[in-house]
């Protein structure tokens, strides 16, 4: 049987733009951010990154409740101003993103409360599940960072292009306690990521995988199949591979 294979790339610059749909493949002559994570489904909702983190509605499949991917965005050109006061730390040669949740100085609810970081900490026990059925549940985490790139006309353009970093799971979190670039004092979460290999694909995810995740009539364990062979792995075992 012919797999349909729907990669998304560690070392490509995507584009993305509220003006280019699913439907294109470019946009501004870079791949097209929303056509490379097009749903499968005609109608269903495409994932966005209009947030730093960005969590799809739940699907209720035969198995019961599960979200299909988180995805993470950090723009490194924010970090430190009023809107992004936090520095997201990516150490890609130990494979560890520290990674600083959504409340700010002026969010009214507490840290934990910040719609992402509340969303985040709610998925945590199942990374940290020692039953295989749970961790088959757990959504794969999709880092993205902001990047700078050339547009014909334009020059060097700041926003609007995105970079895979890779998949993580969530080790752990803890509250901490920041300052903005104004020196006013919040508090927030770090949460800790771990990367996963994807040597065995050349930093390529399949994301027909998340297409599976994000189809109710699929079983968690039938829509992993198609997950890089580290993730799997941990499914089985609680670790990911060296």
């Amino acid at each position: 049987m012919k797999v349909d294979y729907q990669w998304v790339e560690q070392n490509i610059v995507y584009r993305y733009s509220r003006n280019a749909g699913p439907e294109r493949a470019t946009a501004d002559g870079y791949e097209n951010f929303k056509y490379a994570l097009r749903p499968r489904v005609a109608g269903q909702p495409i994932l966005q990154l209009e947030r730093g983190i960005n969590v799809p509605k739940e699907v209720i499949a035969p198995d019961g409740r599960r979200r299909s991917v988180v995805l993470l965005r950090s723009s490194p050109r924010k970090a430190g101003t009023e809107t992004t006061p936090w520095h997201d730390d990516y150490d890609l040669k130990s494979g560890h993103v520290r990674y600083f949740g959504d409340s700010k100085p002026t969010t009214s609810e507490s840290a934990h409360h910040a719609l992402g970081n509340k969303a985040l900490l709610s998925l945590a026990p199942l990374f940290r599940s020692t039953a295989r059925m749970e961790r088959q549940l757990a959504p794969p985490i999709a880092l993205f960072r902001g990047e700078s790139a050339e547009l014909e006309g334009k020059g060097l353009v700041h926003k609007g292009f995105v970079r895979f970093v890779g998949l993580g799971l969530l080790e752990a979190h803890s509250p901490v306690r920041q300052v903005d670039s104004d020196g006013v004092p919040f508090d927030n979460v770090a949460f800790d990521i771990r990367l996963c290999p994807l040597g065995d694909t050349g930093g390529r995810v399949d994301w027909g995988w998340i297409n599976d995740r994000r189809d109710e009539t699929i079983p968690a364990a039938v829509a992993n199949l198609r997950a890089p062979y580290a993730w799997r792995h941990w499914i089985e075992t609680g670790d990911l591979p060296d």
